[in-house]
């Protein structure tokens, strides 16, 4: 139970972190990559994740985030007292699993009632990556940093012979 409780904050956490570094201007999330001649239109697109106006980010917080944070939160409770409160070590296997069946309900919903379109949109949706500087240019610039106020203090140009 608590294992699906953790992965849904991590989802949470991952969807702060989208709707944080997306861009601030809008942009098309579907592109047509040139056309193979296919009946189906759709093996032509392309979809991503691209830029979101300011407004739609505030919308998706409200409307999203912090529903789905105050239902982690209230689940989480509710269940470890429903949990804790169980006297039988069966009782407790079947309500946890009660649990991870009520956790998993929404995307047994969409599997069963979303469109045809919207699971092959989903599907095919490239994934989008945060740009960060690589630990190595991390460490490079702080080995930099080092060496430029060792050799402040230190008054010696030696240091200037070493490749960094």
């Amino acid at each position: 139970f608590m294992m699906a409780e953790v992965r849904d904050l991590f989802k949470t956490c991952e969807l702060i972190g989208v709707l944080c570094h997306t861009p601030h201007r809008a942009e098309s999330w579907v592109i047509q990559e040139g056309s193979n001649g296919e009946d189906d239109p759709l093996q032509t697109l392309k979809f991503r994740v691209a830029g979101m106006p300011i407004l739609w980010k505030i919308f998706n917080i409200f409307l999203l985030v912090i529903p789905k944070a105050f239902l982690l939160y209230n689940v989480c409770w509710m269940g470890l007292r429903f949990l804790m409160e169980t006297a039988g070590i069966v009782d407790l296997v079947l309500g946890a699993m009660t649990m991870d069946f009520i956790l998993t309900l929404d995307e047994l919903i969409f599997e069963a009632l979303g469109s045809a379109t919207t699971k092959f949109i989903m599907s095919n949706l490239r994934g989008f990556t945060i740009h960060s500087p690589d630990n190595d240019d991390i460490l490079d610039r702080q080995s930099r940093r080092l060496a430029v106020a060792v050799d402040a203090r230190s008054h010696k140009t030696k240091w200037g012979a070493i490749k960094l």
